[in-house]
């Protein structure tokens, strides 16, 4: 008997082009970095401690288990508040899907399954792209795994942050933090000039 089959095109609402970098850094309680942008989006999550996290002109405290987007162009930077030693998963990546929008300004809050796909990419990362040079030798379908775990996350995210119960919140200006920040730069503005004759303006540049 003729059976007749039907061909479903399977549609993707969010994939990963390329990726850029993947490190997992166990940063100094007083590290600092002053900033860059680029065109691709970056992933930053907190696995321990706190940090100061500034994108463009907004500045706010992540906690742990709490990640950030940081969108193509926009310009970013950390500072460790000189308590605690963060450890940070940082990745960036390409994707010119239009539900990545959904990611722009938030913070939000990784659940313990969205945890271990965060340590499978970097497990997977690692084998196919040690110090982010291509791997020979890399186990098969290394680069795949990646981006389907990495795709795999995102909608993930977007699923449990359209839910009542997945916390998030919008990047926000916190006082102490640019106060913090600020005193930050003034000091090492000092420490860089020190047989100059600093004044109040210079300190306020």
């Amino acid at each position: 008997m003729y059976t007749k089959y039907i061909k479903q095109p399977l549609s993707s609402v969010l994939v990963v082009q390329k990726v850029i970098s993947l490190h997992y850094f166990e940063f100094t309680r007083d590290f600092s970095y002053d900033g860059e942008k680029h065109p691709f989006w970056e992933l930053v999550f907190l696995d321990k401690g706190e940090l100061e996290v500034i994108a463009d002109d907004k500045v706010a405290l992540l906690k742990k288990d709490e990640l950030i987007f940081h969108k193509p162009d926009e310009f970013h930077s950390i500072i460790c508040n000189g308590k605690i030693a963060p450890n940070v998963i940082i990745l960036s990546f390409d994707s010119n899907s239009k539900a990545m929008n959904y990611f722009r300004n938030k913070i939000m809050h990784v659940t313990p399954e969205q945890k271990q796909m965060l340590a499978n990419i970097v497990k997977e990362g690692m084998a196919a792209f040690p110090k982010m040079y291509k791997n020979k030798k890399a186990p098969f379908g290394a680069e795949q795994r990646l981006k389907n775990l990495l795709e795999l996350l995102l909608i993930d995210m977007v699923r449990h942050g359209k839910s009542a119960n997945q916390p998030k919140r919008n990047i926000g200006v916190s006082k102490n933090s640019i106060s913090f920040h600020a005193v930050d730069q003034a000091i090492r503005y000092m420490e860089q000039n020190l047989e100059s004759d600093i004044t109040v303006d210079d300190l306020c540049k």
